[in-house]
Parts: structure tokens; sequence; C-alpha cells
């Protein structure tokens, strides 16, 4: 049986040595750390609703989230909406994976026939 693919975010490995992660707070931390995986994991290209911030379980959110609002670390997009800073410079948008992914399938078919057209001759 085959596995489902996982989802990664990535982490800078001095993550916790960024000078706006320190004045943040571990806590601060925490919730975005949450977020990061969220918004991959929603597909949103770095955006997230209060709604799915309020329900990630971190306590205290709204007050973590204006810390890293006013470090920079997320953008206030709207009253409701917030968008992880940067998001696009470290990881794909949703757009540029399908057209990856279709890329791919067109490289694939292309591999697949071929293989055919040499099993039958070249014809």
């Amino acid at each position: 049986m085959a596995r489902a693919p996982r989802l990664y975010v990535p982490l800078d490995l001095g993550f916790f040595d960024d000078v706006r992660i320190m004045r943040a707070g571990e806590k601060a931390a925490w919730l975005y750390l949450n977020m990061l995986t969220k918004t991959r994991s929603v597909d949103s290209d770095g955006v997230l609703f209060t709604e799915q911030i309020a329900k990630l379980g971190v306590s205290q959110w709204k007050q973590r989230l204006t810390v890293l609002v006013a470090e920079g670390l997320v953008d206030e997009m709207t009253t409701d909406c917030y968008g992880i800073a940067n998001w696009t410079k470290w990881n794909q948008t949703a757009a540029e994976r399908e057209e990856a992914k279709r890329a791919e399938a067109k490289r694939k078919a292309e591999a697949r026939a071929r293989a055919a057209a040499d099993a039958n001759g070249g014809k």
C-alpha cells in the first residue's frame, strides 16, 4: 500500500536566532510555527483567517498574533485575515505547484509515448 505524500514547510536552522523571533518570545514563536504548518496544510499561500488561527489550539492567540504583526513576521491583510510575511520567498505558490505538477505529467506522458514508439519499431 502506497504512503500518502507528506507536506513540509521549510524552517531555517537559525529560526530561534532571528532577532524578531527572540523579541516576540517563545509563546508567540509557538503560534508562528503553528501558523506555518496550518497555512501549508490548507494550501493558502501563507494566508489564514482569524477563525483558522483561533482553531490552532494556542492559548492567548490574539495577543501573540499582535506581537507577530509588530515584529513583522505576520502581515495583517484585513481585520480578519493575516499572512505569513515573505511566504513566497521560501514556498512555492499553489499555482506554481500546480504548474510543476502539469509539467511533470506532460514529461511522463511524452516519455511513455517515446517508449511505446520505440517498442513498436519507431512507428
